[in-house]
C-alpha cells in the first residue's frame, strides 16, 4: 500500500509553473492525471545525488 502524501507535501512541475502544496491539492492532481491519462503507469527506481532511490 502506497503512503499518503504528508500535509506539508509540495508537487511542482518544471518546467511548467504548476506548483501544489498540501495534501488535499497532490492527492487532487494526481487523482485527475490518473482520470485523463489511464492507471497504467509504472514506477522505475532512479538514482540523484549520488543516492539510490526507492524500489519500485
Amino acid at each position: 500500500m502506497e503512503k499518503m502524501p504528508t500535509e506539508d507535501a509540495v508537487l511542482e512541475m518544471p518546467p511548467f509553473a504548476t506548483w501544489y502544496a498540501g495534501r488535499e491539492m497532490h492527492v487532487r492532481f494526481i487523482a485527475r492525471v490518473l482520470t485523463l491519462r489511464g492507471t497504467d503507469w509504472r514506477r522505475v527506481p532512479a538514482n540523484a545525488n549520488a543516492q539510490r532511490g526507492p524500489a519500485a
